[in-house]
C-alpha cells in the first residue's frame, strides 16, 4: 500500500493539481461567498418591485462586487502566468478560471435584474 502511494504520488499531473489547489484555495473560499452574496442579490432583483427603495444599495453593492470580482480575474491571469504550464493547465486552475467567469455572469445578470 505505502509503495502504491508513493507511486500515485510521484505522477506529475497530482503534484501539479495539488500546487494548482494551494494556489487557487483562498480564490475558490471567496468564489463561494462571491455566489451566496450574487444569489441573494438576484433574488432581491426578482422581487425589486416589492422594495422599490432598496435599488440603489443594491445596485451599490452589486457594483462594488463587480469590481471586486474584475481585480481577482485579472490578478488570478496576472499570477498564473508565473506558474509552469502543467500547472496552469491542471483541472483546479481551469475550474477556478471558469469559476470567475460563472460569478462575472451571475453578477451581470443580478445587476441587469436589479437595474430593471
Amino acid at each position: 500500500m505505502t509503495k502504491e502511494k508513493k507511486t500515485r504520488d510521484r505522477k506529475p499531473e497530482i503534484g501539479a493539481a495539488r500546487e494548482a489547489r494551494r494556489f487557487t484555495g483562498p480564490l475558490c473560499q471567496q468564489i463561494n461567498s462571491w455566489h451566496a452574496r450574487i444569489a441573494y442579490l438576484r433574488g432581491m432583483g426578482r422581487a425589486m418591485h416589492l422594495r422599490d427603495d432598496r435599488r440603489p444599495q443594491l445596485l451599490n453593492e452589486a457594483e462594488q462586487l463587480s469590481q471586486a470580482v474584475e481585480a481577482a480575474q485579472l490578478s488570478f491571469r496576472h499570477e498564473a502566468r508565473t506558474l509552469p504550464q502543467h500547472i496552469i493547465l491542471s483541472p483546479p486552475m481551469l475550474d477556478a478560471a471558469r469559476a470567475l467567469d460563472s460569478v462575472s455572469v451571475c453578477l451581470e445578470q443580478a445587476i441587469s435584474l436589479i437595474s430593471r
